[in-house]
């Protein structure tokens, strides 16, 4: 039977798990069904919460069982793939955490270049988040550097190292393929707050009549981004010389949409922001990314360094439970931090549970018929 400890996390996190199987999905279900929450960095968010949906689905139920019992009570070609499967999609969700911090460098930094913004763009980078991890998994598999076993204190299969030799050069690629994540999502918010804070101080410095002439001269109307979205996007930024429309993300509420319209008196938009400023909802999203990010290197960091400092099998025990426990916990909060921070997304999900309600009350008025 399971030690005390193992106990108490496995009754903590099983709801955790619960609720991020929940969240996960309706993450993926409030993007698909409202049409303007169907941006570029929403379907960056969806590829995300649909790798984590599918760990905490396909794996985690399992390993909390075998944590429990300290055995495994399936077919074991199912135990050895859960092995390969844990790091895949864990390698998908680093991936996914690093494009979120990458893109939203080509929005607030690189606003110059719509092509680093554009849909190809977006299915290239999530293309390549899928398809490192399997190319590493790959490559694990038929070069023979690791093999699946099965570890009676562990109750299930992990990836253990063949050889000395072969342990290093797995280490290697098991390093490349978190570190370099890191250090590109690490790049980019660096860059993004260098921006937004050189950005702030250039509108200081403005003296007020320039200001009154960026006011007067932004009495145009905007046109919007994001392909065929439904809801228009008052965050058109306009840099210093000239007015762009950008590619950002829309939103869904009714003020802003009443807002980014001309009033006839000649007064300016709301909508529509100063010369030289970053919007407001740029920031609020790339704020939304980077708290993901800070969680993720918080739940992650200590398999890691569990993973580098020992060999597969000399992990101790309750210190392994622990550790993989804690990396669960990030794929539980990322669509729990996305869907509470996002006010498009809450507002989305509150239109969605009445319609909800009131079909399945039809469905039941149907059926007493």
């Amino acid at each position: 039977m399971a030690s005390l400890l193992v106990t108490v996390l496995v009754s903590i996190a099983i709801p955790c798990v619960l609720i991020g199987i929940v969240c996960n999905a309706v993450v993926l279900f409030c993007i698909l069904c409202t049409p303007c929450l169907r941006t570029r960095t929403n379907a960056i968010i969806i590829s995300l919460a649909f790798s984590s949906f599918c760990f905490l689905f396909f794996v985690v139920p399992f390993i909390i069982d075998s944590f429990l019992t300290n055995t495994w009570r399936y077919s074991m070609w199912y135990c050895h793939l859960t092995a390969r499967l844990s790091f895949m999609l864990v390698g998908v969700t680093v991936n996914n955490i690093a494009v979120l911090g990458l893109y939203r460098y080509f929005c607030v930094v690189q606003r110059s270049k719509p092509a680093l913004r554009g849909k190809w763009c977006i299915l290239i980078l999530i293309s390549v988040c899928w398809a490192l991890p399997m190319l590493f998994q790959l490559v694990y598999t038929f070069t023979g550097w690791t093999k699946s076993v099965f570890i009676p204190s562990y109750g299930r299969c992990i990836l253990a190292k063949n050889s000395v030799t072969s342990g290093r050069a797995y280490d290697v690629l098991l390093l490349s393929g978190i570190i370099i994540p890191f250090l590109i999502a690490l790049f980019s918010y660096g860059s993004i707050i260098i921006a937004v804070k050189s950005s702030a101080r250039k509108v200081r410095a403005e003296p007020k009549a320039s200001q009154r002439k960026s006011n007067t001269d932004q009495n145009e109307d905007a046109t919007y981004a994001e392909g065929a979205s439904t809801c228009p996007d008052p965050t058109t930024i306009s840099t210093d010389g000239k007015s762009e429309s950008r590619d950002t993300e829309p939103s869904c509420s009714k003020t802003a949409a009443t807002t980014s319209q001309v009033a006839r008196n000649g007064r300016r938009r709301r909508g529509v922001k100063k010369r030289g400023v970053i919007s407001h909802q740029e920031i609020v999203l790339t704020k939304i990314c980077a708290v993901m990010f800070v969680f993720f290197s918080a739940c992650y960091g200590p398999i890691l360094l569990l993973t580098i400092a020992f060999s597969s099998t000399a992990f101790p025990p309750d210190a392994y439970t622990t550790c993989t426990i804690i990396y669960w916990m990030g794929s539980c909060i990322n669509p729990i931090v996305y869907a509470t921070l996002q006010t498009e997304m809450r507002l989305a999900l509150m239109k969605l549970i009445p319609l909800l309600t009131c079909k399945g009350q039809r469905q039941v008025h149907s059926v007493n018929m």
